[in-house]
């Protein structure tokens, strides 16, 4: 142990007498999000902070946000405020890019990146650094683009496009590589925005243009952006086959990048254009890829929406009601998201099935599909009665025949007294009923009504205007449980997420938890815990704690502050 402690030590002592550069060499060649960068990092921060080299420390922080997996946003506000601290325009300007690309690429939140851009362009659009202008200028290009505002990112891209295709003499390798690249990004998204303004013959030029000048050189993933385009354009003239063809010569660069905006987009499409050929089965399964990255990424784009009517489609047209109700589910939850991120373009999206259809399809679908669902039930319990009832007689019919008859007389007793409870239920709440205060419960859900203290079934009942018995019938049968066992699972799962996902919750004590999410007593909440999670409060931390596995502890983050 102590031999270990030494070595840390003098590797310690090791990395604070390295240069600045000699920090970055060490780690440059890792992939994002490469945990194992931190071991260099760390030290080049506390160089830095040491020496009070505000420049330095802006890009340690910039790289740590770029090589952390779950605080990109916490290295970046440190990254601003140590910009901040240097009083350098440039820089500022950098921070607020590097930031708004983090809201952008890794968590698809497009208004907050464009903000983050509109305030570095407050720093750069009278910067002497003529590339950071520019870099600023295509991000918020960028944005606006896939915001569906083509008439304002075309002009964006063109100024950009002028600039980076212009050589500059005697420029290091890297800044002309990474020129190119803009420049290349820039013909891509102009070309996209003249598509999205249908103006197909000037996207064309465009996208010829980006095909010709990315045939040399490590330009594999922008090439795969324009064979995109070039699908597209000859989807929109009706040749599905080069459609096909350019899309399937795409697909892979966008998989290999884990681009999977660009390859819903492809797979789309594709789909499309396969279904148009008569290929359904082929371009259902396409579809249904657009559906696995909604659900894995809760993001879509407003073209794409289209896959979910032709997926309804096909669930009707093979009778599949189970696939209808859902993908009719999905499709509402697409419009929803389209409605916050697009709203530029959700007014313009053309919707074969508006929300009101959707809505009264869905629940008409819900009523067809628990008919069936019980009367499946009820034809199983028949059978299985009935199957019952042949065993026991052939068992016991060699015993006494009035013992017999009586067993048979209570089994039928039962039968009836269960069906006429079931006949009472269903007179008591309809189906209808029973679907508006289910889809109230859920939105009480989601204001996280369960926090609360004291909460009974009486004050829930109150705050959703209708009666105990009503609201008791309804979580019984669709949340499977009782009132009080619905209470403690949202409660307890609410502190399990908060307890994974936020380092803050990680430090609390068991008694502040239980007060967080309504209990009044630390022991019923510890309780009700370790039955839902089987294990306690404090042992799910530890473990939590273990499985981030930073180099730096999770809750001790370094900031610009310390």
């Amino acid at each position: 142990m102590k031999k270990t402690a030494a070595i840390l030590v003098l590797f310690w002592i090791s990395m604070q007498s390295q240069d600045y550069s000699d920090f970055r060499r060490r780690y440059d060649h890792m992939n994002e999000n490469d945990q194992a960068a931190f071991q260099y990092i760390v030290p080049y921060i506390a160089k830095a902070k040491r020496e009070r080299n505000y420049q330095e420390l802006t890009q340690a922080y910039k790289d740590a946000a770029s090589f952390s997996e779950n605080y990109k946003l916490v290295y970046a506000d440190s990254m601003l405020t140590t910009a901040y601290q240097s009083g350098d325009p440039d820089l500022q300007a950098a921070a607020h890019i590097t930031k708004g690309t983090i809201y952008y690429f890794t968590y698809r939140k497009f208004q907050p990146a464009l903000d983050e851009y509109l305030k570095g362009w407050r720093f750069a659009q009278n910067s002497k650094d003529r590339y950071l202008h520019h870099k600023n200028l295509y991000h918020i290009g960028l944005v606006k683009s896939y915001l569906g505002y083509y008439d304002e990112a075309v002009p964006i891209f063109t100024k950009c496009i002028a600039f980076f295709e212009e050589p500059k003499p005697g420029e290091h390798p890297n800044l002309s590589f990474n020129r190119q690249k803009g420049y290349l990004n820039s013909l891509h998204l102009a070309a996209a925005s003249e598509l999205g303004r249908r103006r197909f013959d000037e996207a064309a030029l465009l996208v010829d243009q980006g095909l010709k000048n990315s045939s040399a050189g490590d330009f594999y993933l922008e090439r795969c952006h324009f064979y995109k385009l070039r699908g597209i354009l000859a989807s929109r003239r009706g040749d599905d086959h080069a459609a096909i063809s350019e899309f399937t010569t795409a697909l892979p660069g966008f998989i290999k990048k884990n681009d999977f905006s660009d390859a819903s987009l492809v797979w789309y499409y594709r789909g499309k254009s396969l279904w148009r050929q008569g290929k359904k089965a082929e371009a259902v399964q396409d579809f249904i890829k657009v559906d696995s990255v909604f659900r894995r990424y809760h993001f879509i784009l407003p073209p794409v929406r289209n896959a979910y009517e032709m997926l309804i489609v096909n669930s009707k047209e093979t009778r599949d009601r189970t696939l209808e109700l859902y993908y009719t589910t999905q499709l509402l939850k697409v419009d929803k998201v389209l409605g916050a991120d697009f709203k530029y373009l959700s007014g313009k999206i053309h919707r074969e099935f508006d929300t009101k259809d959707l809505i009264e399809a869905k629940s008409s679908l819900e009523r067809t599909l628990y008919r069936r669902h019980l009367l499946t039930w009820l034809l199983t319990v028949t059978v299985v009665g009935l199957c019952l009832l042949i065993y026991r007689k052939w068992r016991y019919e060699r015993q006494l025949q009035i013992k017999y008859d009586g067993l048979v007389l209570k089994i039928k007793e039962q039968a009836r007294e269960k069906q006429h409870n079931n006949a009472q239920g269903r007179e008591k709440l309809s189906d209808d009923k029973a679907a508006e205060l289910l889809a109230k419960i859920d939105g009480l859900e989601e204001k996280l009504f369960f926090l609360e203290k004291g909460l009974t079934l009486a004050k829930v009942a109150a705050k959703l205007k209708t009666n105990t018995s009503y609201l008791s019938h309804v979580i019984n049968t669709y949340k499977g449980c009782t009132f009080k066992v619905y209470l403690n699972k949202l409660r307890i799962r609410y502190v399990r997420d908060r307890l994974y996902e936020d380092r803050t919750w990680r430090c609390y004590g068991v008694e502040v938890l239980a007060k967080e999410c309504g209990y009044a007593d630390r022991s019923k909440f510890s309780r009700a815990f370790e039955q839902e999670t089987s294990v306690s409060p404090l042992e799910f931390i530890r473990k939590r704690r273990e499985e981030l596995r930073l180099p730096i502890s999770s809750e001790e983050v370094p900031s610009a502050a310390e």
